[in-house]
C-alpha cells in the first residue's frame, strides 16, 4: 500500500480514542457475560498493563500519526474446569465476534494454562487466559488508529504541527 493508501486506511477507522472507548465497552460486556455464565468473582484491573506503539503495519504513517495500544488487563480468580473453559471461549466468541473479532488465531489448551485469542483481521485482538496460578486474564490489543487531532485535520500532521506536538507532550509531562 502506499503512504496515501496507508493513511485512506486508516481514516475509515475509529481514531484511538473512539477505539479506547469502544474496547471498554466490549471489555465490561465480556466480563459480565463471563461472571453471569461461570460464576466468577469481582474482577479487577491493573492500569500499569496498558501500552501504545508504534504502529508496524502501516511503516509509512509517521508515529506521531497514529498508533497501536493494548488496553489494561483484566483479571478474576478461577480455576476454570475444562467445560467451563469451552463455555468461556463460547462467551468471547459470542460477545466479541459481535465487534468483529471472528477469526480464531490462538487455542492453546495445556494442562498448565490456556489461552483462546480472536482477530478483527485489521490487527486487533482480545485474548483470554487462564495462568498456572488460576487467575482468569482478559487482553485486548487494537490494530492501528489515528490519533484524534490527525483524524479531525483528515490529513498527517506537517513538522510544525508534529514540533508543536513534540513540545506540548514535553510539558504535559509525557514521552
Amino acid at each position: 500500500m502506499s503512504p496515501e493508501e496507508q493513511f485512506a486506511e486508516l481514516m475509515s477507522r475509529p481514531d484511538t480514542e473512539q477505539a479506547r472507548q469502544l474496547y471498554e465497552r466490549m471489555q465490561a460486556r465480556i466480563r459480565a457475560a463471563l461472571s453471569e455464565r461461570l460464576g466468577l468473582g469481582a474482577w479487577e484491573t491493573d492500569p500499569a498493563t496498558a501500552s501504545e506503539a508504534p504502529c508496524g503495519d502501516f511503516p509509512d504513517v509517521h508515529p506521531f500519526n497514529a498508533s497501536t495500544f493494548g488496553m489494561p488487563l483484566w483479571f478474576t480468580m478461577g480455576p476454570l474446569e475444562p467445560e467451563q473453559w469451552q463455555a468461556a471461549k463460547q462467551v468471547l466468541r459470542d460477545v466479541a465476534g459481535e465487534h468483529g473479532f471472528r477469526q480464531v488465531v490462538l487455542d492453546v489448551d495445556g494442562p498448565v494454562s490456556r489461552v483462546f485469542q480472536l482477530s478483527d483481521g485489521k490487527g486487533a485482538a482480545v485474548r483470554l487466559m487462564v495462568n498456572p496460578q488460576d487467575r482468569v486474564v482478559l487482553r485486548v490489543d487494537a490494530g492501528c488508529h489515528l490519533k484524534p487531532e490527525v483524524k479531525r485535520l483528515g490529513r498527517p500532521l506537517n513538522e510544525v504541527e508534529k514540533e508543536q506536538y513534540r513540545q506540548s507532550r514535553h510539558r504535559a509531562g509525557g514521552s
